[in-house]
């Protein structure tokens, strides 16, 4: 009966310090998954956006949402909880970074170093 009390009162004590220091998984899942669709929000506008400029900073505003994703959860619990491998998002963001920095350079070669030029591999 004292060690049943005891693992209760355990499980009682580790339940309040994770609430108290914000790291219950409750929390975790419910800011990631808000982190998730602001940078897939973010990624969506990029790919839509007619200006330059825009789709740069759009893009890069998806790509920090998901890196903050990251630092509330882990790869693996943001997998288990979305059902989205974070390597797979990666990769697209980067593809549609790559794409907006495509866009960048046509619009503006005068943006580009001296003797560069907007390339196929950028696309």
């Amino acid at each position: 009966m004292l060690v049943l009390v005891a693992v209760v009162a355990v499980c009682f004590l580790s339940s309040v310090m994770a609430t108290i220091s914000g790291r219950n998984d409750g929390d975790s899942y419910r800011r990631a998954v808000a982190l998730l669709k602001q940078s897939q929000r973010w990624n969506a506008m990029s790919a839509q956006d007619t200006n330059p400029i825009f789709a740069m900073r759009h893009s890069n505003f998806a790509t920090a949402y998901l890196e903050a994703a990251r630092t509330v959860a882990s790869d693996e619990y943001i997998r288990r909880a979305t059902g989205q491998d974070v390597t797979n998002m990666l990769d697209a963001l980067a593809r549609q970074h790559r794409k907006a920095i495509a866009k960048l350079g046509q619009a503006c070669p005068n943006s580009l170093p001296k003797g560069t030029t907007v390339t196929s591999w950028l696309d």
